[in-house]
């Protein structure tokens, strides 16, 4: 472990320590935690926006990408490292991946992982990342859930129902935070695409990956009859501001059990992030991703936390909307949801 990780670590336990309101902030980095004995959900963490999900049997994947071009390569052309690719743990069981945005850094690793690693995988996305990705993975691997998704005080969204696992999503219309300074996008070249894409044609330069409609998700997992939800998960990869990302007032009741937040820019957003989707969502456990650094330093080294992002901050500021466990994994690190109803 580097000693910034280390620091980072001894910072959030030390701040729980300190002040009684600040309870159960976890850490994970040398282990993955006991396993419940009992029904649970399973997250594991692929690093940036990615996770897979699992619970009896079934499983929904989200964007992983680990290929992490550094520093100015961004803006030189490159290629998924298929080195570090072989690295993510299995996947052949995949049959649904999520993504909110189209970003290189949710984005690029796509075709080589759905084409390799999850050949039976459906993509689920905004309007680019349908333009991107239905002619060189073929239409019927990709899914365009723009209009189904809710948008505060204009759509209702609607749920959709995957086809071979007992589990519905509903994205939800979200938003991206700037990247430089507080307002400047520096790796965002256009916000929306108005033809497909050909195959051969995808962006070679990280930073001419289109970010498109941002969107977030509720993720149900359903009991094999369908007829209740069993666990209820938020996911989102980039930080909100007030008034957008957030879940419709629902008529089913059902609480979110897991909130997985975008910690990086979190700050970036304003003060009341992410108080304000917390507000909305009330989970019984807060999970961070999107924390560490994967645009500068090395590859190979511990990973670090990314510039600009406050891991204290974010902590103090979670517990300021919800007294619930909080959990960081380092990447590749498992988390296990105990099933309480």
């Amino acid at each position: 472990m580097s000693r910034h990780v280390l620091a980072v670590v001894l910072s959030v336990v030390v701040l729980t320590g300190c002040a009684p309101t600040l309870t159960g902030v976890r850490v994970y980095y040398p282990d993955n935690g006991p396993v419940p004995s009992g029904d649970h959900v399973t997250m594991h963490y692929l690093g940036n926006g990615g996770w897979l999900i699992r619970h009896d049997g079934h499983v929904v994947a989200t964007a992983p990408f680990v290929t992490n071009p550094l520093n100015a390569a961004v803006y030189l052309p490159a290629e998924s490292d298929q080195a570090r690719l072989s690295t993510l743990p299995p996947m052949r069981d995949v049959k649904s991946i999520l993504i909110g945005h189209a970003h290189y850094d949710h984005a690029m690793d796509l075709p080589y992982i759905m084409r390799e690693l999850a050949p039976e995988a459906t993509l689920y996305g905004g309007n680019a990342v349908t333009r991107l990705f239905r002619r060189t993975l073929g239409a019927n691997r990709v899914v365009d859930v723009s209009e189904k998704a809710y948008l505060r005080d204009q759509r209702a969204g609607e749920w959709i129902d995957l086809p071979h696992a007992p589990i519905r999503i509903l994205p939800l219309s979200s938003s991206h935070a700037p990247h430089l300074f507080g307002f400047v996008k520096v790796v965002s070249w256009r916000k929306r695409l108005e033809k497909d894409v050909e195959p051969g044609e995808l962006p070679t330069v990280p930073a001419a990956w289109p970010e498109g409609d941002t969107l977030a998700y509720l993720v149900d997992f359903l009991a094999p009859d369908r007829s209740k939800v069993v666990f209820r998960v938020y996911y989102q990869d980039s930080a909100t501001p007030p008034g957008i990302g957030s879940i419709p007032e629902s008529s089913d009741d059902v609480p979110v059990d897991v909130a997985i937040l975008c910690v990086a820019a979190f700050n970036q957003v304003g003060d009341d992030n992410p108080q304000h989707i917390l507000a909305d969502l009330k989970p019984r456990y807060v999970v961070g991703g999107h924390w560490e650094d994967f645009f500068m330093g090395s590859r190979d080294r511990a990973p670090q936390v990314a510039p600009g992002t406050n891991i204290d901050e974010f902590v103090r500021r979670t517990h300021k909307a919800v007294n619930v466990p909080i959990y960081l994994p380092e990447p590749y690190r498992k988390i296990f949801i105990p099933i309480v109803r």
